[in-house]
C-alpha cells in the first residue's frame, strides 16, 4: 500500500499524503482490513461522485476546434459514455453538430446528404 501511495501525483498531494498516512498508517502498519478497503477509501477521495453530471457538462464544451476528427470523436464518445448517454440520443447528435467545426458542418449540409446518426457523422 505504501508503494501505491508513493505513486499518487498531483497538485497539493504531499499534504494529503502526509495526512492520509498519519490517519491510516499506525504503528508501522496500515489500518485497512483488506486491500479493497484501501481502494474504497481512495475512491471516496478521488472519484467524482457526480461523474455523469460532470461528463454532461464537459460534453457541452467538447469542441472539435483544430484537432483531428479522430481525436475529437474519441473524446466525444468517451464523454457520451461517462454521461450515461447513447450516441443515438437526439440531444447527443445536436451537441455533436454544434461542437463540430462550423466549416465541416456547412460543407455536409451543402452536400444535401445530411448524416442521420452518429456513425454517419463520424464517417463524414
Amino acid at each position: 500500500l505504501s508503494t501505491i501511495i508513493s505513486f499518487v501525483r498531483g497538485e497539493r498531494v504531499e499534504h494529503w499524503r502526509q495526512a492520509f498516512t498519519k490517519k491510516h498508517y499506525i504503528g508501522g502498519k496500515w489500518t485497512f482490513a483488506t486491500v479493497d478497503d484501501f481502494w474504497k477509501e481512495l475512491d471516496k477521495i478521488f472519484v467524482d461522485p457526480n461523474l455523469a453530471k460532470t461528463a454532461q457538462a464537459w460534453l457541452e464544451h467538447c469542441y472539435m476546434g483544430n484537432r483531428p476528427a479522430v481525436e475529437f470523436f474519441q473524446d466525444f464518445k468517451e464523454l457520451v459514455d461517462l454521461a450515461g448517454f447513447k450516441t443515438t440520443d437526439p440531444h447527443v447528435l445536436d451537441i455533436l453538430q454544434r461542437n463540430t467545426r462550423a466549416n465541416i458542418v456547412q460543407t455536409i449540409y451543402a452536400s444535401g446528404n445530411e448524416p442521420k446518426d452518429y456513425d454517419e457523422w463520424k464517417v463524414r
